[in-house]
């Protein structure tokens, strides 16, 4: 009996078992990338709609705090929301415009300093009517 047939056989046999499991490796090894790579972006992805989050919660802050102080200078007799111009950045308040008097943009002043989540303001009326 030859033998020959039967060992090209079982060769040929081992041969497309090999490549099989190759490709089943690369396959394996592609759909890992695959996989890192969604979730890589996915992460990222992630990252920056909690960045927009931070922002759209300190600009709501901002403008909560703006609000606030155009609200106790109506009250103000004497000073005229119409007539300061409030900014906010942070904690931070900026007034432009002009008061009356002396003592009423210091007033302003105080008001802006007295709301909650202010640290700093940044006086910058003129006199004037």
């Amino acid at each position: 009996m030859n033998r020959k047939p039967a060992v090209a056989a079982v060769a040929i046999a081992l041969g497309v078992f090999a490549l099989a499991a190759c490709d089943r490796n690369e396959m394996n090894a592609r759909t890992d990338r695959a996989a890192a790579k969604t979730q890589a972006a996915v992460d990222k992805a992630g990252d920056k709609l909690a960045q927009a989050g931070n922002a759209i919660e300190k600009t709501a802050e901002e403008a909560a705090i703006t609000a606030a102080i155009k609200t106790e200078l109506v009250r103000d007799p004497e000073l005229s929301a119409l007539k300061i111009d409030v900014d906010t950045v942070g904690s931070t308040v900026t007034l432009t415009g002009t008061a009356p008097t002396p003592a009423a943009a210091e007033r302003a002043q105080r008001i802006a300093i007295a709301q909650n989540g202010v640290t700093e303001v940044h006086n910058n009326l003129s006199l004037g009517g």
